[in-house]
């Protein structure tokens, strides 16, 4: 089995492992999480675009919940480049940041060295190449990685990504 099968195949364990377990698998790993969550960590990091568009979408509660999320959120600038408005359409804004979020804990050392894909929340595939200088999600780059929250980790991208 060559190395890209077999990490693709722990992975989908892992999270359907974690899911089964409520997420994270029970209490001695919820006792070593961070206390704040994906979108507290959002909003020490300055990511307000990103945190207006979730509570737009009506994402918030969701987001809030156990985990683990994977966050791909872009900046501020990221948004105003795009022209997408964190206030805009609820439904647009529902499709455009669930395909930010992966399904469990996908840190920037499991992402380096690797292109692979993975599946978002709204269950479409999500390209991330680590291969060369730095890591890119789809036609984004990562500009901070590895934010950690007590429900996922927080990575920031220079782009909003574009569902298909």
């Amino acid at each position: 089995m060559d190395r890209r099968a077999f990490i693709r195949m722990t992975t989908f364990g892992s999270v359907a492992l974690l899911a089964a377990c409520g997420g994270t698998g029970g209490g001695t790993l919820t006792a070593n999480r961070p206390a704040s969550g994906v979108l507290e960590v959002a909003r020490a990091n300055n990511l307000n675009s990103f945190l207006q568009a979730v509570e737009t979408a009506g994402l918030t509660e969701q987001l809030s919940g156990d985990g683990p999320y994977t966050l791909f959120a872009p900046t501020d600038a990221a948004f105003r480049a795009a022209r997408v408005s964190p206030t805009g359409n609820r439904e647009s804004l529902r499709r455009v940041l669930g395909y930010h979020v992966v399904p469990g804990h996908v840190s920037s050392s499991f992402m380096t060295g690797l292109d692979m894909n993975h599946l978002t929340a709204t269950g479409q595939s999500l390209n991330v190449n680590g291969r060369g200088g730095g890591i890119r999600v789809n036609n984004a780059n990562l500009v901070r990685a590895d934010l950690q929250a007590g429900n996922g980790v927080v990575h920031v991208l220079d782009r909003v990504l574009t569902p298909a």
